[in-house]
């Protein structure tokens, strides 16, 4: 995950946890392993729980909700809501004010851009929605 504006780089693997992230103008890079910690700031405040390979992650002003217990993700950032749902190759997107949901479990896909609906389906068998 890497974002401009508010920098993000995440690298995650297993039980650890390994964050860089530069907040305008305030850089911190965290190393986790293994053991749960709380945070909480205020101006940009964020809670984070961890354990074991489980992130949580809330933050306000640009929120968001991580929790990646396999491959397990919620995101909100700013208006934007994206929810991201992981699980092997299955991935659910839902973002507003341009609205996209993808479920890939190898094959059913569907987006909405700006009022514009598409629905695919590439199963080889097409199923009627």
């Amino acid at each position: 995950m890497q974002e401009t504006g508010d920098r993000r780089q995440m690298q995650e693997t297993g039980d650890r946890c390994r964050r860089q992230e530069t907040d305008a103008g305030d850089r911190r890079q965290m190393q986790e392993t293994g053991d749960r910690r709380q945070m909480q700031e205020t101006g940009d405040r964020r809670q984070m729980q961890e354990t074991g390979d489980r992130c949580r992650r809330q933050e306000t002003g640009d929120r968001r909700q991580e929790t990646v217990a396999g491959d397990r993700r919620q995101e909100t950032d700013a208006g934007d809501w994206r929810q991201m749902q992981e699980t092997g190759d299955r991935r659910l997107m839902l973002e507003t004010g341009d609205r996209r949901q993808e479920t890939v479990a190898g094959e059913r896909r569907q987006e909405t851009d700006g009022g514009d609906r598409r629905q695919e389906t590439d199963t080889g068998t097409e199923a009627g929605a």
